[in-house]
């Protein structure tokens, strides 16, 4: 697809490959939530080739297994102390990364050299009259960091260049409230059709849940059905959708449900309330390009 825009401001939960392969996507800012923490599940932005900026805040703790791995863009990275562990291969195979900067003095960094990566190359030899494949992982740039902290620990154990750094100040966070959705067990027992787009009706709250083919151009989702806040776009809702361009969802969004907008091809703009908490597994996957993504607004 060719997604150009997306906002998601207030978002505290990415799932597993929710943005993967979505190689236009051009810049993320994320883990700037002024109230709670933000989590990210793994692969969340795999194979991202167009990234080249990333901004990291102090509401993230972890960057999980292979959470940028083939993000062949991205040429810097700054991981500011809050970030206490970074996972197996979450750097892996980033061909254009120069320089990482670890503040995190005890940041677990997953023991193995691809955890780090900018160089990958795999040598066949023979074994036993067998043949197999023997890969290796190593990086080129430098990784800054404190002296005697785990980051300096990890460079020198993989003979990888390090570079001591000076102190830093961390940014001023601020709270704010944010709207959250009522509990309720029941389960969907009204329908309705709206210009080609089926809501459903939970409890006391709407929910959208699929989209059929006459659904075209720009779509601006509505805040209510049937006088009741809508708060979650289902599994699958827009999936494959050929002639979506731009998408506002409503003012009292959630939660985007799997693979919700995956491979939609004509999708530019996704425009996201301020109240979207979470982003499932696959719910962009294969359908942002030329995208600067923000998290939430400072």
């Amino acid at each position: 697809s060719s997604l150009e825009e997306i906002n998601l401001s207030g978002v505290k939960f990415l799932g597993i490959r929710s943005f993967a392969g979505c190689s236009g996507l051009e810049s993320i800012k994320i883990g700037y939530l002024s109230m709670g923490s933000v989590s990210v599940a793994k692969y969340a932005f795999a194979n991202c080739t167009g990234l080249k900026n990333v901004e990291i805040g102090y509401k993230l703790s972890k960057l999980p297994e292979g959470c940028f791995q083939g993000c062949t863009g991205l040429e810097r990275v700054d991981v500011p102390g809050g970030i206490w562990t970074i996972g197996k291969d979450a750097f892996c195979g980033c061909e254009k990364l120069g320089s990482i900067s670890i503040m995190g003095r005890e940041c677990t960094i997953y023991d193995a050299p691809s955890t780090i990566s900018n160089l990958h190359t795999e040598t066949k030899v023979k074994e036993n009259d067998a043949e197999k494949i023997v890969v290796d992982d190593s990086f080129s740039g430098t990784i800054r960091g404190y002296e005697d902290s785990t980051a300096q620990a990890y460079a020198e154990k993989y003979n990888y260049n390090f570079e001591p750094i000076e102190t830093t100040t961390q940014p001023l966070i601020t709270t704010t409230t944010t709207y959250q959705p009522e509990n309720t067990t029941t389960t969907t027992t009204v329908t309705t059709v709206i210009d080609g787009i089926t809501y459903g009706i939970d409890g006391n709250q709407g929910k959208i849940i699929s989209a059929d083919s006459t659904v075209k151009g720009d779509v601006v989702l509505p805040d209510r059905v049937d006088e009741l806040p809508v708060m979650y776009i289902c599994q699958d809702a827009f999936k494959g959708n050929a002639g979506i361009t731009s998408v506002t969802a409503p003012r009292f969004l959630y939660k985007i449900e799997e693979s919700a907008f995956k491979n939609c091809p004509k999708l530019k703009k996704a425009v996201l309330s301020e109240n979207t908490e979470w982003i499932e597994y696959e719910a962009f996957a294969d359908s942002l390009y030329g995208v600067a993504m923000e998290e939430q607004g400072v």
